[in-house]
């Protein structure tokens, strides 16, 4: 993985394959080389890209792809930062053919999600190209699988609806042991709170509050490993309200008793 910022020299990018390079420039800008294989996906800022005499520009959220051989010009008039993944020549590794070759509308679907999730590894440089082509190409035949569960005609309204259902499954997923509302949730994914409970309960299989109370079950599964802490503990650190709530729910989902489970699983008296 490389970095590039404002004091770094332009690497010559048309030699860089497999590799990850996050760039970070605060100041306008301007090079050109020959690419390969190429995804670029932009997390603030703009750029302005010059292929095959047309000009093509790139704003937060979005990716595009650029085929082996372009010759690419690249304006940054004030600041950009994100990230492009420089795939092998050819496409040769598994990963990547099959990741390339899914519909772009997939491929958006899948950066937007998991290049954000991905962001804080990115940015330290805990994440390798191999893992995260990897990744990507799980990541997107699992989205593919569940966009055929959707009954919507169009491909872009199924994609639409699978992101911003699956971002709502995000949100959860980084705050359930806080108080997430549907309503708020909703709102977060501009999505109805009634199409968001039935499209969640349609791709997961459950309802927007039933998985944040599985998260934080499983969280405390993992908690009751720990002898030091007592149950009591675990359901506040769990975001439960009481112990009282923590045990009907826990008992609900797992049908023990946290204490019991506790002793079946982890040897704690």
């Amino acid at each position: 993985m490389k970095f590039i910022n404002d004091n770094s020299p332009i690497p010559a990018l048309g030699g860089v394959e497999n590799d990850i390079v996050c760039f970070n420039h605060k100041k306008a800008i301007r090079f050109s080389y020959d690419t390969q294989p190429t995804l670029k996906f932009l997390f603030k800022g703009q750029i302005q890209y010059l292929v095959r005499d047309k000009r093509i520009t790139l704003n937060p959220g979005q990716i595009i792809l650029f085929e082996e051989g372009d010759n690419l010009e690249v304006i940054i008039d004030e600041k950009a930062e994100g990230i492009s993944i420089f795939f092998d020549r050819g496409t040769s590794d598994y990963a990547s053919s099959a990741f390339l070759q899914s519909p772009m509308p997939l491929i958006e679907c899948t950066l937007k999600y998991r290049l954000n999730s991905f962001n804080s590894h990115i940015s330290t440089g805990h994440l390798s190209v191999k893992i995260l082509k990897r990744e990507l190409m799980l990541f997107t035949e699992q989205l593919n699988e569940l966009l055929n569960t959707l009954e919507y005609k169009k491909d872009n309204t199924k994609i639409d609806v699978l992101y911003r259902t699956m971002r709502a499954k995000s949100i959860i997923e980084d705050s359930f042991t806080n108080k997430i509302s549907t309503d708020s949730l909703a709102d977060e994914v501009a999505m109805s709170k009634y199409h968001l409970i039935r499209k969640f309960k349609q791709l997961f299989k459950t309802s927007p509050q039933q998985y944040q109370i599985l998260k934080r079950i499983e969280l405390a599964k993992e908690l009751m490993r720990n002898p030091s802490l007592s149950l009591t503990e675990i359901s506040s650190l769990c975001g439960f309200g009481n112990l009282f709530h923590f045990s009907k729910m826990f008992k609900i989902y797992t049908s023990f008793s946290p204490l019991k489970f506790r002793q079946l699983n982890y040897s704690v008296p």
